[in-house]
């Protein structure tokens, strides 16, 4: 909400959305956006809590623009992702935990792959949106990073680091997704694919996100999730088989 606001502007809007959260929850919405969200809540039983946690992850972010150890990263990345994607699994009607746990650990990945995208535009909004150790790991600094005299190899470096993590903490996440919750997800699936084709194509740019803003057409996003969807439904089904077969020969 903050990216284009002034921080006063943002924090005043974050506040408000807050108390528009509480007044959502006792019934009385007055925003539009609210009263559209509601019947969604009841129906869904979605947690304030949610949505509070949510909020508060993006007043902190506009306090905190400096982070010390991966660490941190990862738990903010997770905190302001997570919170999103957990939402659309109550939404998809999927509550195993560790279903839940792979959709908190997908938003911080999207998340992450975010700051790589917008790294440059983040920089000039004196935003730098990973960790001080990794920083000094490739003996960067602040100050020639907000003045743009980085090298672009060193940078290459740095958003090659988070690529790698976002690459692996996914992959991780996805082997620990129950197999029954998987076709229920897949919309998610889908999601991650266009993120990380998207991070493919940051990556053969040499991360050069300083000068340009790489993206994917609404084609290829469409491409994607089609052949996802397409490949889940043929595992889904394969599964299904294997679920009846065995029934059968069981009794």
């Amino acid at each position: 909400m903050g990216n284009n606001l002034e921080p006063s502007v943002a924090k005043a809007k974050l506040l408000w959305w807050q108390e528009e959260i509480a007044r959502t929850f006792m019934r009385v919405p007055q925003h539009p956006i609210s009263k559209q969200l509601q019947p969604i809540i009841e129906a869904y039983d979605l947690p304030e809590a949610y949505f509070e946690q949510y909020l508060a992850a993006a007043l902190n972010r506009l306090s905190q623009n400096r982070w010390d150890t991966w660490d941190e990263i990862h738990a903010d990345c997770r905190q302001l992702g997570g919170l999103k994607i957990l939402l659309m699994t109550r939404v998809m009607e999927v509550r195993h935990p560790l279903t839940d746990a792979f959709a908190i650990e997908l938003g911080g990945v999207l998340e992450l792959i975010d700051r790589i995208r917008y790294f440059g535009k983040d920089l000039s909004q004196n935003n730098i949106l990973f960790a001080k150790d990794d920083l000094a790991f490739f003996n960067m600094n602040e100050v020639s990073l907000l003045a743009y005299q980085t090298p672009q190899d060193l940078i290459a470096s740095l958003l090659y680091r988070q690529a790698n993590r976002a690459r692996l903490l996914y992959q991780k996440a996805l082997e620990a997704l129950p197999e029954n919750d998987r076709f229920k997800v897949v919309s998610l699936l889908n999601l991650a694919k266009i993120y990380f084709a998207l991070l493919d194509e940051i990556e053969q740019a040499n991360f050069d996100v300083l000068n340009q803003r790489i993206s994917l057409t609404p084609l290829r996003k469409w491409w994607l999730a089609w052949r996802n969807f397409s490949q889940e439904k043929q595992r889904y089904r394969t599964l299904q088989k294997l679920i009846n077969e065995k029934v059968t020969v069981h009794g």
